[in-house]
């Protein structure tokens, strides 16, 4: 005990985490004590290392995975043996009580799952600690046993139903195909919400939740959701079937939904989707109704009453995504494609939820965590003869990857296009045709037009479709001296409609002379940001030399708005944006997360220049990796040994 104790000096730890903490350039403070308030069945340690600060988010983000991965790198700088790393840890925001909490949880659930479906379920690897916590919430858990399985300090726990032999064993127990998931794997990994509200949430998905899935108000159907392990048994309560129901998947029965007392309220069409080749991946059954508002209202409360929950806003995507049934940006482009005012955008929203982002991020996230299994195995694994990365390899490495990225990011100049659409201002003299112009361009008569010059006296709007993309038309007063006040506030709010698009159209009158007031138009126009001359009435003969490049239209004949159409999309849309297909970044979270993920890399890329130790520049690369995964979907610590075990040979 007394060797323990030198190897715990307050000292050392105290050197060691000024060196790590100003080298990786954290925001931390951090409080060196001896173990206080700690769990009699899972912690047991000497001195424990409390962390906080702006940054001790880092630290517990991907499941604490930097705060872990600093308490193995100081146990392995004071050379403390397998036996003695119980002595030390490191902790921050009560993370380890929270985390005994979410492993207690995960545990029944697990059990739970294993009583329903009579299969094992296999937790994936963790420390002797976590791994005595599922053991002991288990331990009069009836009907499951639980044993771990595997080598070295990282192993399994697998939950058995009661007599059922255990699995073959292997040595590489990450190469055995696992027979479920880790339920703690799809504990959504929210920065602000703590592990145990995390944990309980997962337990709210057991519910079976119901909601009316048509829009509101009345019409000639109304469908009726339910999801969950008693949607067919709530189905049975609530409706009345001519004979006993015989549920096939994605097969339809007619019913008549009932009121408490029994009475037929209304003859409905049940369909069942057997999980998991269902919306949600888990069992369904939708009850078309007549679009009924009161009908509707009746069924849900029916079936609440059979203990169905409501379910929440989004609810029924929440679980398609947290049962692996679509990734993250699938789950936001169903909510782009409900929301699609054009068919162009539809077809981008329709392709994204085929995974279309996700597989233009795919290769990029793949080679880095290539390169970081490369130099985890080079430092973890040193022993074996694995090569460590020369700079040179690191950087040619990076460098794909940082295009890759930055093609992604340049496509959300277009992608905000289609999310957002864009505005159009039309603005000029009076009398040059822009009402005209503003009319054609919609299609429809919209603005007043007349001969008499200041016909318009305030802004008029429309949205329309141009090209696919979302196009807010903007008419505006004629843009001279105000001859009254209402025609000078019309003028203000036309040279703010200016300011505020994203594109400008100055109409030019193609028939009469160009003067100062339509150059300086020009030139104001310019200043606000891209701009279009559009020479109107090139149907009369022309007077106007306009020095400057303008499209000739017609207003009145239609002369040349095809080719106005195409110099708008042009102008607003990067080169060769209409012919690309799909992978567009519609969403700024997504652009966000990219540009973080890049300014990672940077300093990953120098940090290679400089020869920095690679303990370090993985930090780096996993700065990296987090954001991709913010979009794509978390990958685990698993997902790194697979990789180092499956490309090297260890221990030959």
């Amino acid at each position: 005990m007394e060797e323990q104790k030198s190897k715990l000096d307050a000292a050392k730890i105290e050197s060691f985490l000024q060196m790590a903490v100003n080298s990786a350039g954290f925001d931390l403070k951090y409080k060196i004590g001896p173990a206080e308030n700690l769990h009699p069945d899972f912690e047991n340690p000497e001195i424990v290392v409390s962390f906080s600060g702006r940054d001790v988010d880092l630290l517990l983000s991907n499941k604490a995975e930097l705060l872990l991965a600093l308490e193995q790198l100081a146990m392995e700088a004071l050379r403390l043996n397998q036996n003695e790393h119980s002595l030390l840890q490191f902790d921050a925001n009560d993370y380890r009580m929270l985390r005994i909490e979410e492993l207690r949880l995960s545990a029944l659930t697990a059990a739970e799952k294993v009583k329903r479906i009579k299969q094992p379920f296999e937790f994936n690897p963790m420390n002797s600690r976590e791994r005595r916590i599922i053991h002991l919430a288990l331990r009069n858990e009836p009907d499951v046993r639980s044993e771990s399985m595997g080598s070295g300090p990282y192993r399994q726990v697998i939950v058995y139903p009661a007599g059922m032999p255990s699995l073959p064993r292997s040595r590489n127990p990450l190469a055995r195909r696992r027979a479920v998931r880790s339920t703690a794997a799809h504990l959504p990994d929210d920065r602000a919400e703590d592990r145990t509200a995390a944990a309980k949430r997962f337990l709210q998905l057991q519910d079976t939740i119901v909601a009316i899935s048509t829009p509101p108000g009345r019409g000639g159907i109304g469908v009726v959701r339910l999801s969950g392990l008693n949607s067919r048994h709530i189905a049975e309560e609530i409706l009345r079937f001519r004979k006993p129901p015989d549920w096939k998947s994605w097969h339809s029965m007619l019913a008549h939904l009932k009121d408490p007392e029994g009475s037929t309220i209304d003859t409905v069409v049940a369909t069942y989707f057997q999980s998991p080749r269902s919306y949600t991946a888990e069992d369904m059954v939708e009850i078309s109704c007549h679009g009924s508002p009161i009908v509707l209202r009746h069924c849900v409360e029916r079936a609440c009453a059979a203990g169905a929950r409501l379910a929440e806003p989004g609810e029924f995507t929440l679980r398609a995504y947290l049962n692996g049934r679509i990734d993250l940006p699938q789950a936001e482009a169903v909510r782009d494609l409900i929301k699609a005012t054009t068919l162009y955008q539809a077809r981008i929203a329709a392709q994204q939820v085929e995974g279309s982002v996700s597989r233009r991020i795919a290769p990029w996230k793949e080679q880095l965590l290539e390169l970081i299994s490369l130099l985890e195995a080079g430092i973890d694994f040193a022993e074996d003869d694995i090569s460590v990365a020369p700079a040179e390899e690191i950087l040619r490495r990076l460098t794909p990857i940082r295009q890759g990225l930055e093609d992604l990011v340049k496509s959300f100049a277009f992608g905000k296009l289609i999310h957002t659409g864009f505005t159009l201002a039309i603005v000029g003299r009076p009398n040059v045709g822009k009402s005209s112009l503003f009319n054609r361009l919609l299609e429809q008569d919209r603005a007043i037009v007349t001969d008499i010059p200041g016909t318009t006296r305030d802004t008029v709007s429309e949205t329309a479709s141009l090209g696919g993309l979302p196009v807010r038309f903007v008419d505006t007063a004629g843009l001279r001296v105000g001859h009254d006040p209402v025609e000078s506030l019309g003028i203000e709010r036309s040279y703010q409609a200016m300011a505020d698009a994203d594109l400008t159209i100055v109409v030019i009158d193609q028939s009469a002379p160009f003067d100062s007031e339509d150059k300086e138009l020009i030139e104001r126009a310019r200043r606000s940001g891209r701009s279009l001359i559009a020479a109107n009435k090139s149907d009369l003969p022309p007077q106007a030399e306009i020095p400057e490049q303008f499209v000739p239209v017609s207003a009145r004949t239609g002369e040349g708005i095809e080719e106005m159409r195409r110099s708008i999309l042009e102008s607003v849309s990067p080169e060769g944006a209409f012919h690309q297909e799909a992978g567009f970044i519609t969403s700024l979270r997504h652009e966000q997360l990219l540009r973080d993920s890049l300014a990672a890399l940077a300093q990953a890329f120098q940090a290679a220049r400089e020869n920095i130790p690679h303990e370090m520049l993985l930090l780096d690369l996993y700065a990296a990796l987090r954001p991709l995964d913010a979009i794509t979907g978390a990958t685990t610590a698993d997902d790194i040994l697979n990789r180092i075990f499956s490309t090297f040979c260890i221990g030959k």
